[in-house]
């Protein structure tokens, strides 16, 4: 509302000051006619005629026009009519005063240019100019040129001055007439810009009463509805204009939306039991599948051997965890041909049914061909055959396989792709690793896996394991790694076979903050005494 104010009252002086000339010439117009009638019915013919008699009465009227500044009469040229101080004292001596004055005491000059735009205009069309002025030193003035046809002689003014048509130039002051106009006028804004206001107030208050307040109780029923949620309420309509089409209105939309509630509780009922149906078929599934994997992680370490080769030389110790219930390691520790022990870990890629389907197959082509031969490289490259023909080519392993005579300590050895195993002597803490012999079992057919020997002396401490334990990652994202190991079995040297291999799990517990296992862990840890050797 302030703003509207402030925009009605701009407007009005706006027009004010459009207005104010308009008002000033229209408050003048008998004047401005009384002056037009003094020149040229009075004046003029009196300057032409120089009857004296006419001019000392017309003395007496031109005194009582206070409000006129100066009268002269010009030439077309702009110049004085009067060039010469002769005939203005000839024309002072009959008003018997010095009314008339020449406006220049040095020679004829031009009192209005020739180039006026009003002065060439009257003299064109023979017709008073009358125009409004404001003059730095005078203030507001009319100004009134008034043409003077030669049709007469003239018996005043001597030589041809007035053969030419000349003008009657005239300058009418309105300060007076401004001054009490602007005061009238200006009170006149002041009545108005009051009346303004309080009629913009007045809208103000009855807009408000009339469309404010219904919308403003509208917004608090419809806000009670939505914080509260219910949906069932509606909003009251207390009249029939557009207010009460716009509660009728949210009164319709409420409605839709109950019933879309209602639907939606419907909806969400079905879908609820729909997803506790489907929630038990998986439940069930899954129980299956447990109960499956179950049994096929106890068929898996039917696989594994059920006891350990006991002699004398030679001593076994196992660690075996799957990170699920099958695993892709295997490992198979037996004696054969009298005097032979094989010593047999594998680790395939991947883990789950998939990885433990790859060990089944190895363990089979174990069970056929590690009996009947003395040659770790020869049963390496048969599970190589077999895995590259009978499974995909991104089926591989990585395969340890030694045959320890147990009466000298000689281990001839396969190591195809396969962590190197680790060999500490408990008597001296010497530190040595088998060479590798080979790649991953199952990548190409025509490869061929070559056997190395290794002496077993006494006090010797043989691991071999799997890359679940040296590949475990630290929170740092840094594997456990060989150096870890070689470590703990320096330290743990003189330790019994079960509890290194506890504290080798337990140094890569604590490396891992406890994480479940990320892959299997499996270690075989053999001890060579060498008392018949």
């Amino acid at each position: 509302m302030l703003l509207l104010s402030i925009l009605g009252l701009a407007f009005l002086m706006f027009a004010f000051s459009k207005m104010e000339k308009k008002i000033v010439l229209d408050s003048q117009r008998d004047g401005v006619k009384h002056v037009e009638d003094f020149i040229a019915n009075v004046l003029k013919p009196v300057m032409i005629t120089g009857n004296a008699t006419l001019m000392r009465s017309i003395a007496d009227s031109y005194h009582e026009m206070g409000s006129v500044e100066n009268i002269e009469i010009l030439r077309t040229t702009g110049e004085e009519a009067f060039a010469d101080d002769k005939t203005i004292i000839e024309v002072n001596e009959i008003f018997a005063g010095e009314e008339f004055k020449r406006r220049y005491t040095n020679d004829a000059r031009q009192v209005l240019f020739t180039d006026n735009v009003a002065l060439g205009r009257a003299v064109r069309t023979m017709k008073s100019e009358v125009y409004f002025e404001n003059d730095h030193n005078a203030g507001h003035l009319l100004r009134m040129i008034i043409p003077i046809p030669n049709d007469e002689e003239c018996e005043v003014c001597h030589g041809d001055d007035h053969k030419v048509r000349g003008v009657v130039y005239a300058s009418v002051s309105l300060a007076k007439t401004h001054d009490h106009i602007m005061e009238n006028l200006i009170l006149m804004l002041k009545y108005a810009s009051v009346a303004l206001l309080v009629m913009l107030f007045a809208a103000f208050f009855l807009f408000r009463k009339v469309v404010l307040n219904p919308i403003s109780n509208i917004v608090e029923q419809i806000n009670e509805i939505s914080e509260k949620e219910e949906f069932s309420a509606r909003v009251d309509v207390e009249s029939t204009d557009e207010i009460g089409d716009l509660s009728a209105t949210f009164n319709r939309f409420i409605s839709a939306v109950e019933g879309y509630q209602h639907e939606q509780v419907g909806e969400k009922d079905r879908l609820k039991a729909a997803v506790m149906k489907k929630t038990e078929e998986l439940r069930e599934k899954n129980r299956i599948i447990e109960d499956d994997m179950k049994l096929a992680e106890k068929v898996q370490r039917r696989l594994l051997p059920h006891k350990l080769p006991r002699t004398e030389d030679i001593k076994f110790h196992t660690y075996y965890s799957p990170c699920m219930y099958v695993s892709g390691d295997f490992y198979d520790i037996f004696e054969f041909k009298e005097k032979y022990i094989g010593v047999f870990v594998a680790d395939t890629t991947g883990h789950g049914a998939p990885a433990a389907l790859l060990v089944s197959i190895i363990k089979t082509v174990l069970a056929y061909d590690a009996r009947d031969t003395i040659s770790p490289s020869a049963v390496v490259n048969s599970v190589n055959r077999f895995l590259t023909y009978m499974t995909p080519d991104d089926s591989n392993a990585t395969i340890f396989y030694g045959i320890i005579n147990e009466e000298t300590g000689k281990m001839v050895y396969s190591l195809a792709g396969h962590p190197s195993p680790i060999i500490c002597n408990s008597n001296t803490g010497t530190i040595s690793t088998l060479e590798l012999s080979g790649g991953l079992v199952g990548a190409f057919e025509d490869s061929d896996f070559q056997e190395n020997e290794y002496q077993l002396n006494k006090g010797d401490r043989l691991l071999i394991y799997t890359d679940g334990i040296s590949e475990a990652r630290g929170s740092n994202g840094e594997y456990f790694g060989e150096e870890r190991i070689i470590s703990i079995l320096k330290e743990g040297r003189e330790l019994k076979r079960d509890n290194l291999l506890n504290m080798l799990v337990k140094s890569m517990e604590e490396y891992t903050n406890g994480a479940p296992h990320a892959d299997d862990v499996t270690m075989v840890l053999v001890d060579f005494f060498g008392t018949k050797k």
